[in-house]
């Protein structure tokens, strides 16, 4: 294995020992949604597209941004923000200058069907509290809830519960 690899290997570990999920009553996580950063994975669709906004209903218009490898121009009154080459450091993960534009996101949900650096690890990065994603293998880290199934039927139990029913 070659250095660069060894190197990288090592950033990804320590970052991922880092990386910390709070525990939190439910009645506090399902508040935890008003200002909702949306991750979109690298060449997303019109389905992310749409799922992205029917997200932001079930949400009660809780998105504030969505981040993406393209301009993403999903919600008219959603921020969209790219990620671009120089938001990224020699390591393949985001840059501190550009994590810190989401540090005041309650929470994120990434769209990424599995974990996808530097752009997944962003959340947690900006030290976004609650952080929901599809790849396990990355729970407790990157995200600490993680979705079995389709992202808007579980946000609408979620959702639906969120005054403890």
């Amino acid at each position: 294995m070659a250095f660069s690899s060894k190197m990288a290997k090592w950033t990804e570990w320590a970052f991922l020992k880092k990386a910390s999920c709070p525990q939190t009553e439910f009645k506090e996580f399902s508040s935890r949604f008003r200002q909702t950063l949306i991750v979109l994975p690298k060449g997303y669709d019109d389905s992310m597209i749409k799922l992205a906004k029917e997200i932001d209903q079930i949400l009660g218009g809780g998105i504030k941004s969505v981040v993406a490898w393209e301009k993403p121009d999903i919600i008219e009154r959603v921020e969209s923000l790219v990620i671009e080459s120089k938001d990224i450091n020699i390591f393949g993960w985001p840059k501190k200058s550009f994590a810190s534009k989401f540090k005041d996101f309650t929470a994120s949900i990434d769209l990424s069907p599995a974990f996808e650096i530097p752009i997944s690890a962003l959340p947690a990065m900006a030290g976004i509290n609650t952080r929901l994603g599809y790849d396990e293998s990355h729970a407790g880290n990157i995200y600490n809830v993680v979705i079995n199934g389709r992202m808007e039927e579980v946000l609408k139990i979620l959702m639906g519960n969120r005054n403890g029913k």
